[in-house]
């Protein structure tokens, strides 16, 4: 125990004194964590450039700061969003053999154009060895059914029989993965549609063929990836050792404020490596000192010092009801998917996860959040029991007076001849009784000034929206 003892205090001076060392001679632990990490220096902008920024912009941080800031939002945008936004990219193929499909396909796209319907792209480099003309073809689009990944695998035996392959292939698209071949051919490629299936992955946005080592250099040099096995892995005699490659609007360089934020949580004593910190870190491009503030409003809550707060005391320093627990807190805890089953207390992981989900809510994502809460991420509608739980839920804290009347007569309204609520409708019934959401609002807004103020917040989501808008990618209709 002596020992250790010691070993910890002679730890404690050799920081003390490293830390004194680097104010002397001016080196901040960000330029010691830049120099570990081998990330840029900052550079100092000019004076007229700082003149410039704080008079016509507004802005004091350095240039190469502000570019980092919008480095690390766009990384979460384009790789970390992708279920909360409408991407375009590729959303079907079909592979053709021989002259005459080709010559047909031609036909069809011709006239497609004409009755300016989808047009099919051809990918112009033939896949086979001896001019067989085997061409790609490709149709683009939007929404949840965009691909996000491709393989090449064999055909089963049975492919060539029509019915069976048509009822094989219609299985696997209902549940998220198309599937192209040809009877002539022994491959087939499957691509599965991840945003479909609930996966935060990139889109798909373009398709090509490599058919040579220097090929393949240049496609990887410019970010596309590589689709293994070769297409003539499977034994097709007639195709070249070719490979599909990929690209994804996505966000390819290394984060340099992600690194850095990471390099210097990793020297506070109360940092554990947790998972769901690390990617509420990413996903809403939080910096240091937000992440600190937030660390601090947990220790206050901290009273048992094990790493862990009550959530019930987390509502009471809020002013909210603590018992029983309003459903709408189960209902972000379940979001978060916290360790304790009951949600009785949470890591700090969990705690800045709840705090972002909540935070960064819109009307529209709030609403959603509560109807897949009660119906589950299968359900399409709110069924009357489903309904009733939901705003009896949302209603338990609300100290308005109301008649439960009004809300049964909003149901009877808006629910279909089988009694089944759709969001759309859901959305027009929390516009006709505002008072439904009150305390959830309340709730938010308490919470938004409990952790870093509520213009951090709306600057927040007014910066990812605007990034949005430049690299031309829209937020998902989520009425659909």
């Amino acid at each position: 125990f002596a020992m250790k003892a010691a070993k910890r205090a002679a730890d404690g001076a050799r920081k003390a004194a490293r830390d004194i060392f680097n104010a002397a001679a001016g080196i901040s632990e960000e330029d010691i964590i830049r120099r570990g990490y081998e990330l840029p220096e900052v550079k100092k902008d000019s004076a007229v450039e700082r003149i410039f920024d704080a008079v016509w912009k507004g802005e004091t941080q350095p240039r190469q700061k502000r570019k980092e800031a919008d480095e690390q939002m766009e990384s979460s945008i384009l790789n970390l969003q992708s279920r909360s936004l409408a991407p375009r990219g590729i959303v079907d193929f079909q592979i053709t053999v021989g002259r005459t499909e080709l010559t047909t396909m031609n036909e069809k796209m011709d006239q497609a154009k004409n009755m300016r319907q989808p047009v099919w792209e051809r990918i112009k480099k033939d896949l086979s060895t001896n001019k067989s003309k085997i061409y790609i073809w490709v149709l683009m689009g939007s929404g949840q059914r965009v691909l996000t990944s491709f393989t090449v695998r064999r055909a089963p035996p049975n492919h060539k029989n029509k019915a069976a392959n048509e009822s094989r292939v219609f299985g696997a698209f209902i549940s998220g993965t198309v599937i192209r071949g040809h009877e002539s051919l022994g491959m087939e490629v499957h691509a599965d549609a991840g945003i479909f299936r609930g996966e935060s992955a990139p889109p798909i946005d373009a398709l090509n063929v490599s058919r040579n080592d220097k090929e393949a250099a240049s496609y990887k040099k410019l970010g596309w990836e590589e689709v293994t096995p070769a297409i003539n892995s499977c034994g097709d005699q007639k195709l070249g050792k070719f490979h599909i490659v990929v690209h994804r609007k996505k966000f390819h360089k290394r984060v340099v404020l992600n690194v850095l934020t990471l390099g210097l949580l990793k020297r506070e004593k109360w940092w554990t490596n947790e998972q769901k910190l690390i990617d509420m870190i990413e996903v809403y491009a939080l910096p240091v000192d937000a992440i600190h503030k937030l660390r601090e409003t947990f220790d206050n809550l901290n009273y048992g010092a094990n790493d862990r707060i009550e959530t019930r005391d987390w509502l009471e320093s809020l002013g909210e009801q603590k018992e029983p627990m309003p459903l709408y807190m189960k209902w972000l805890l379940e979001l978060v998917e916290t360790e304790s089953l009951s949600g009785a207390h949470i890591t700090f992981g969990e705690y800045v996860g709840s705090v972002c989900y909540l935070c960064m809510f819109d009307m529209i994502g709030m609403l959603r959040w509560l109807f897949k809460s009660v119906t589950g991420r299968e359900s399409c509608f709110l069924e009357k029991t489903d309904y009733d739980l939901l705003t009896k839920g949302l209603m338990m804290t609300n100290p308005l007076p109301y008649r439960s009347e009004d809300i049964d007569q909003l149901y009877k309204a808006y629910s279909s001849d089988r009694g089944e609520v759709y969001f759309e409708d859901w959305v027009k019934i929390a516009e006709r009784l505002p008072m439904l959401l009150f305390a959830l609002l309340r709730f938010q807004a308490s919470v938004m000034k409990d952790n870093l103020g509520e213009p951090f917040w709306f600057k927040k989501k007014g910066d990812f929206d605007k990034l949005r808008t430049k690299l031309g990618v829209e937020r998902a209709n989520l009425l659909e």
